[in-house]
């Protein structure tokens, strides 16, 4: 057969997470615009996500900022010795939540997490799992 093009998986990836990349660029503002009740909760997902990751959030990642999302970040900012904030999620908190690489709330028995950074600091550790979500809606 002559003519037919077969795309590797590698390339397909590429494509997909290209297109991903291109649709992120555009939702703040369509968001912003439209609906910003789903930008809270595409935020409280993502720092439900982080503060999960970090060992501080136990419960069901579900994008509902409540009392239990205040309380895992409330004992972030305790085992963050000297630092406090505001308790509901921002870009910023989100940012700085993922520029963490050891598990920050654990037990004083437990040994604590190492996170492979992959050479991906802050932003980009994040755009990778949220792309990582959006391209198998199974795994967040």
């Amino acid at each position: 057969m002559t003519g037919a093009h077969k795309t590797s998986p590698k390339t397909n990836f590429a494509v997909k997470t290209a297109f991903v990349l291109s649709l992120l660029a555009l939702v703040p503002t369509v968001v912003d615009a439209r609906n910003p009740d789903r930008q809270l909760s595409a935020l409280a997902r993502m720092a439900q996500t982080e503060l999960s990751r970090l060992g501080c959030y136990r419960l069901k990642v579900d994008g509902q900022w409540g009392r239990g999302s205040r309380e895992a970040l409330s004992v972030y900012y305790s085992a963050k010795v000297n630092q406090s904030g505001s308790l509901y999620p921002t870009e910023q908190l989100v940012a700085q939540l993922g520029r963490e690489r050891t598990a920050v709330c654990v037990d004083r028995n437990a040994q604590p997490t190492t996170f492979a950074t992959r050479g991906l600091t802050g932003k980009s550790a994040i755009e990778e799992r949220l792309l990582k979500s959006l391209l198998n809606p199974g795994s967040f």
